[in-house]
C-alpha cells in the first residue's frame, strides 16, 4: 500500500488526529457487529475492509496496540434441554460482545467474531429441524427474535421432560420456538453454503 492509497482508506488531514480517526473507524466496526446476528459473509467483508484501514493507519505512522489475549476457546458443552442451551448461549454471547467492545485491533475483532460464529453454530445445531421450501422465503435469518418471547415460550414448556428439536418440530408453525428453530436451521444452511464456496 502506498501513502496515497493509505490516505484513501484513512483520510487524515492537518486537523485530524491519526489515532482518533483510527479509533473512530474501529468503534464503527465494533458497533456494527454488536447489534447484529453473526453471518460469516458479512463479517469477512467488513473485516477485509477494516484490515485496509488498519494497514493505512500503520503506514501513516500509527501503532496498533493489542491486549495480547486475543485467543479464545469457549467450551462447547452438550445439552439435553433447549432451555439450558438458551441460558448458556446468551451468557456466552454477552461475554463475547463485551470482549468485542474492548477489542483494540483487527486481529482481536476477528478472533472474537470467529468465536461468536463457532458458539452460534454450536447453539444452532441443537435447534436444527428439517425445512420446507416455503420456510426459506419468509424467515429473516439475521433478525433475532425478542429474547423475552423465547424465554417465555421455553418457560411454558418447562414441564416437557426432554425439550429438544424433535419436540419443537411438533409445535404449531406460529410458535416462537418453532420459528426460531427454522431461523437457526436456515442460518446453518447459509453458513455451510458460505464455507463450501471458499
Amino acid at each position: 500500500m502506498t501513502q496515497e492509497e493509505a490516505i484513501i482508506y484513512l483520510p487524515v488531514d492537518e486537523e485530524d488526529d491519526l489515532q482518533d480517526l483510527y479509533e473512530e473507524k474501529l468503534f464503527e466496526l465494533k458497533q456494527f457487529f454488536l447489534n447484529r446476528f453473526p453471518m460469516s459473509k458479512l463479517i469477512n467483508a467488513r473485516l477485509a475492509k477494516f484490515q485496509k484501514v488498519e494497514e493505512a493507519f500503520v503506514l501513516l505512522g500509527g501503532a496498533v496496540e493489542e491486549s495480547g489475549d486475543s485467543l479464545l476457546d469457549i467450551d462447547l458443552p452438550q445439552f439435553n434441554s433447549i432451555h439450558d442451551l438458551y441460558i448458556w448461549y446468551n451468557r456466552e454471547k454477552n461475554s463475547l460482545r463485551l470482549r468485542l467492545s474492548s477489542s483494540q485491533s483487527h486481529n482481536e475483532v476477528r478472533s472474537v467474531l470467529e468465536e461468536y460464529l463457532r458458539v452460534t453454530a454450536h447453539y444452532s445445531t441443537h435447534w436444527q429441524i428439517p425445512l420446507d421450501e416455503q420456510d426459506t422465503g419468509t424467515i429473516k435469518i439475521g433478525v433475532e427474535p425478542n429474547p423475552m418471547d423465547i424465554q417465555s415460550a421455553l418457560t411454558e414448556l418447562s414441564t416437557v421432560e426432554k425439550l429438544d428439536s424433535k419436540h419443537i418440530l411438533t409445535l404449531p408453525d406460529e410458535n416462537n420456538l418453532k420459528s426460531e428453530a427454522k431461523r437457526l436451521s436456515l442460518w446453518l444452511n447459509f453458513e455451510s453454503n458460505e464455507q463450501s464456496i471458499r
